[in-house]
């Protein structure tokens, strides 16, 4: 059985329900194939970035840009292997991937094809990079270098969900385009329109449920086409919950406790947990939030404390940011979360 996700993205633009306003300004910034702009497309996870990104290059140069084949560049001297999507107009990199290699991607991989130009269709190279934001502020400012000396051989196309993790001098340098969410009335045209191509009966309550399901407060297109499909498993309708939620609620078992009760074994569970979490690629923001929500609505702290450990929070979150070993800092935020609630 093929992904909803996969079975019923859209081939052309005009099968495109949100944002159709951006479409038209995106078409027309990138006209002229000559002599197209840098572009930073941001926006929230699962709004369609990557889609839309791909279906409007389909249309200015050729059907190459979506079926891209993947290819392996090899770092020796650091035993990396990357692996990237090409076609004769464009390389596309998900630095989502690679970001603990961030810097050696810039100054191995990028350097080594971006001093051209593409020389089968004599335009600008189209290097895309995915989920810019995760790229050091380090290996932005040295990107930003290579940008300014490749401004007659290359152009860039940035992906991000967030624009405020791009340095300025990056945004600087890009025509910046933010991608919206869809809304509640055209993801349930879209889940209406699957659910018909499907054949499956989905009833007003269910897609209700189906709506109000937002994992961040914002919509993820993404996420509610693949919790429809998980929703009609067996065929009638059961809401889904995702397995990450049920164990961040076993792992809250093991974090709510006193200072006292904090043993050695306890610590070591909260880790497991962690590290599980990392390893099935859930975003550590989820996690951060969803443990802050459940300290914060506990009864028995006051507004002070509330306060100071959002602070903490928020400080350590920053800190992540420019690391690599997110499980570490969120731990340091449980226990900093523990200080503040028993001993202030």
């Amino acid at each position: 059985m093929s992904l909803f996700i996969e079975k019923y993205k859209p081939n052309n633009l005009n099968e495109v329900i949100h944002n159709r306003e951006l479409i038209y300004l995106m078409g027309s910034i990138l006209n002229n194939k000559e002599n197209i702009p840098n572009i930073l497309i941001y926006g929230p996870d699962g709004s369609g970035k990557q889609t839309i990104l791909k279906l409007v290059l389909k249309e200015l140069y050729d059907s190459s840009i979506i079926n891209s084949k993947i290819e392996t560049f090899e770092i020796k001297s650091k035993k990396i292997n990357l692996n990237y999507n090409s076609s004769s107009y464009h390389i596309e990199i998900d630095m989502r991937l690679y970001k603990q290699w961030d810097k050696h991607i810039v100054d191995y991989f990028l350097k080594s094809i971006v001093y051209t130009k593409n020389i089968a269709h004599n335009i600008h190279k189209i290097i895309i990079i995915l989920h810019a934001d995760n790229l050091s502020k380090q290996s932005q400012y040295a990107l930003r270098r290579i940008i300014e000396k490749t401004k007659f051989t290359a152009r860039y196309i940035f992906t991000a969900n967030s624009l405020s993790k791009i340095a300025d001098p990056i945004r600087s340098r890009f025509q910046t385009l933010r991608l919206r969410a869809p809304n509640n009335n055209e993801l349930s045209l879209i889940l209406k329109d699957i659910c018909n191509k499907e054949k499956l009966k989905l009833s007003k309550p269910a897609l209700n449920k189906l709506l109000n399901d937002k994992p961040n407060g914002i919509i993820n297109l993404k996420y509610t086409i693949n919790l429809l499909q998980l929703s009609f498993i067996n065929g009638k309708f059961k809401k889904h919950t995702y397995n990450y939620v049920n164990y961040m609620k076993k792992m809250l078992r093991y974090m709510d406790c006193k200072p006292s009760d904090l043993t050695v074994s306890r610590i070591d569970k909260i880790r497991e947990h962690l590290y599980t979490l990392k390893i099935k690629q859930i975003e550590s923001k989820n996690v951060i939030k969803y443990i802050l929500s459940y300290f914060l609505n506990k009864v028995d702290i006051t507004d002070i404390q509330k306060i100071n450990i959002c602070k903490k929070a928020s400080e350590l979150e920053h800190r992540m940011k420019n690391g690599n070993k997110d499980p570490l800092y969120i731990e340091n935020m449980y226990y900093s979360i523990m200080n503040i609630i028993y001993n202030s």
